[in-house]
């Protein structure tokens, strides 16, 4: 977040999908027992309450930029129809040896990637500094420091218990920065039909 003399000037934001409870619930469990079972310096297990699929990092909004915003995103979302998603594959990014990152990898899903894709186009247009980088369906689980030297002690990938959730909504969430973390809050929420 930017502030001036006139209060907030814009705000750190990007679109998101967030499992059910149910889903969050069962995605704790699994992550606290690997943590229990791999307590590594320096790999940081992401809250329960942050767990998300991002759609579009959009980066520094000004109050203007979103107020254009989600008109667009209303009518975008109306377009839709409620869709499924489900866990792929355990992973790293980029990989086991460099890892910075684990996550749960989601199923390829041609409505998903239609709606990121829309999405993507649709804010672009408003927001030039809107994430360009190309969309891969995850739920980031840890981050490893730049310290992180026990890569060959990292468990291995695998597959993650089955689940299933309906898409029927994707969320506008402001993100603020913080020496404790970040601290996410949702701001709009776009339901698609079905669910109106």
């Amino acid at each position: 977040m930017i502030m001036d003399g006139g209060g907030v000037k814009s705000e750190r934001l990007f679109l998101a999908l967030y499992p059910r409870p149910e889903i969050v619930s069962r995605l704790e469990k699994e992550t606290a027992a690997l943590a229990r079972r791999y307590p590594l310096p320096g790999l940081r297990w992401i809250p329960a309450s942050h767990l998300h699929l991002t759609l579009l990092f959009l980066g520094e909004v000004t109050n203007e930029q979103r107020r254009e915003l989600i008109p667009g995103l209303e009518q975008l979302a109306d377009r839709q129809r409620p869709f499924d998603i489900a866990p792929a594959s355990y992973a790293y990014f980029p990989n086991r040896k460099r890892a910075r990152v684990f996550y749960l990898a989601l199923r390829e899903s041609g409505p998903l990637r239609e709606l990121a894709g829309e999405i993507g186009h649709a804010c672009r247009e408003v927001v030039s500094g809107a994430s360009a980088t190309a969309f891969h369906p995850h739920i980031t689980l840890a981050r490893m420091g730049r310290r992180f030297k026990a890569h060959d002690a990292l468990p291995a990938g695998g597959q993650p218990a089955p689940w299933q959730q309906r898409v029927d909504s994707f969320h506008l969430v402001k993100s603020d920065l913080s020496a404790g973390g970040a601290k996410y809050t949702v701001v709009h929420t776009f339901f698609l039909p079905e669910t109106k």
